[in-house]
């Protein structure tokens, strides 16, 4: 056994779903033998489907690529445009995005200059950003009102000033990735990607 498991590490095992298709899960694990503990549940039933556990190799560091990385995750995150928002529930999710997004801009334009509008059809709600905080103090007054007939709920969204980390950049209780982060992670992840391959071409 390599002399990384006998440390305290993370551990990644993906457990595979066999249904209609093949779905992964990448899980994290941290503690020692908790990737043996994790590989004893292959075979195991996990409420009516059964569990495939591989652990991923660990791939090889690849500074340039993290920096890169790191510089565009620091362009998302102090970008002016994330600075203020609210997150909407409530409205008809039935809906498409697009008439969604046209309707609550139209509601909250009075609020101010708004920036970007995240219409998450996974979790039901939407994500407004205002160019002023004020702009963001207004849509939290809207919270009750009514958009094509249904009752919204406007609450705070997470952001690098309603929600900033720890001093010393640690993980905190209560403390939450700004949302914007988690909305443009696919795409932070696919820019590394294409810029791993072009260095590959060259």
């Amino acid at each position: 056994m390599r002399s990384a498991r006998k440390a305290v590490a993370a551990r990644k095992a993906s457990f595979e779903k066999y249904r209609c298709k093949p779905r992964r899960a990448l899980v994290i694990l941290l503690g020692d033998g908790a990737e043996e503990k994790a590989l004893q549940l292959n075979g195991t039933d996990i409420g009516g489907w059964n569990a495939l556990v591989k652990v991923e190799p660990e791939e090889e560091r690849d500074e340039e690529a993290d920096l890169y990385r790191s510089t565009l995750a620091d362009r998302i995150r102090n970008d002016r445009r994330f600075w203020f928002g609210v997150a909407v529930r409530g409205y008809d999710t039935s809906l498409p995005v697009d008439e969604v997004e046209s309707a609550l801009r139209k509601h909250f334009s009075s609020c101010g200059e708004i920036t970007h509008v995240f219409v998450s059809t996974l979790d039901k709600k939407t994500n407004i950003y205002f160019y002023q905080e004020d702009g963001e103090a207004r849509a939290l007054d809207l919270s009750g009102n009514e958009v094509g007939g249904f009752e919204i709920a406007v609450t705070g969204v997470a952001t690098i000033f309603s929600n900033r980390p720890p001093p010393g950049g640690g993980i905190g209780y209560g403390y939450s990735v700004p949302a914007h982060m988690i909305e443009f992670a696919g795409e932070i992840h696919d820019k590394v990607a294409a810029f791993k391959k072009q260095r590959v071409s060259v």
